[in-house]
């Protein structure tokens, strides 16, 4: 992928290397066949969301710069302002074991 999208980190830092976080990317597209590395989110995290059906591809794991990420941001009084988006613990659970699917290291 390389076009600029929402993420879910998964890792904030990265042990030793404080600089850098794994993530991975949420697309609107379905997946042709779910695979349990596929989570479907319960809602849209953009703070006005109004997206249907977003996926988390949990196959697709980046470890990426903390300066290649952009937070959610509006403007208000001439300032940019940030708000931080949430996936539910449910979903960051469903995520991790979706990553560990991908990886092959789903338990049984």
């Amino acid at each position: 992928m390389v076009k600029r999208r929402l993420a879910v980190v998964i890792i904030p830092k990265a042990c030793q290397r404080p600089q850098l976080t794994t993530v991975v990317p949420i697309s609107c597209t379905p997946p042709q066949n779910v695979r349990p590395w596929h989570v479907k989110l319960g809602r849209d995290p953009y703070p006005k969301g109004t997206k249907s059906e977003l996926w988390v591809k949990c196959d697709m794991i980046s470890v990426v710069c903390f300066d290649r990420l952009f937070g959610y941001h509006y403007r208000w009084n001439g300032e940019r302002k940030y708000a931080t988006m949430h996936v539910s613990m449910d979903e960051l659970i469903a995520i991790k074991a979706g990553v560990l699917a991908a990886l092959g290291l789903s338990m049984p």
